[in-house]
């Protein structure tokens, strides 16, 4: 597994990490609605389209840099993560005990926290895991970011799927390793990207 020494001299996973977590911050109620969902859906499509020229499974390096995230660190955790906030600014913590494709998942989600909170008003930090939706958006976000719709469009016109039912089990674990995901976060994500697909050609 490729390594990046970061500036306090911790070793960060650079291309293959990731997802629910829990920070210490102020539990701040965020109200979500459609119109937030699309906003922090849009930034994390925008954010996603910097890897268009790039192979899968995408460096999270420059999402962490864009976010000023100063170091990701692995040791055993209680959950899959937490966002942090230190004297070098904010850090990523990982549970190392888990696989490298929920590592990757647990980072992408903490970056959706941070696209929250950046899309919200007020700004205030929304990086708590009181709020059921928040939880269930931030992993979206993640999906998002790991696996954009124009990479698993590709994805599925390279392996020649043109049907909703056009993939079995051998094609969600390919994509999960393409992808670097679970199964179970890429499985949604393909069956999403294949019906938009089937829609604009029908």
């Amino acid at each position: 597994m490729p390594w990046k020494i970061t500036k306090s001299g911790n070793r960060m996973p650079q291309s293959r990490g990731g997802s629910r977590t829990k920070i210490v911050t102020e539990p701040e109620s965020l109200r979500i609605d459609a119109r937030m969902e699309r906003r922090c859906l849009t930034t994390a499509e925008n954010l996603a389209s910097e890897f268009r020229h790039y192979t899968p499974p995408f460096s999270l390096g420059p999402l962490l840099k864009h976010f000023e995230i100063a170091r990701v660190t692995e040791r055993p955790l209680d959950r899959d993560a937490c966002l942090k906030r230190g004297s070098e600014g904010l850090y990523i913590e990982v549970n190392s005990l888990y696989p490298m494709a929920i590592r990757r998942m647990a980072i992408g989600h903490e970056i959706g926290h941070l696209i929250v909170s950046q899309s919200s008003t007020g700004g205030h930090s929304h990086w708590g895991h009181y709020d059921k939706r928040i939880e269930d958006l931030c992993d979206r976000l993640a999906v998002v970011l790991l696996a954009p719709s124009w990479a698993v469009s590709r994805f599925l016109e390279h392996k020649h799927v043109t049907h909703l039912d056009g993939f079995g089990k051998s094609i969600l674990k390919e994509a999960a390793l393409f992808f670097g995901m679970p199964t179970e976060m890429i499985s949604p994500r393909l069956a999403q990207v294949n019906t938009t697909r089937s829609v604009l050609t029908n």
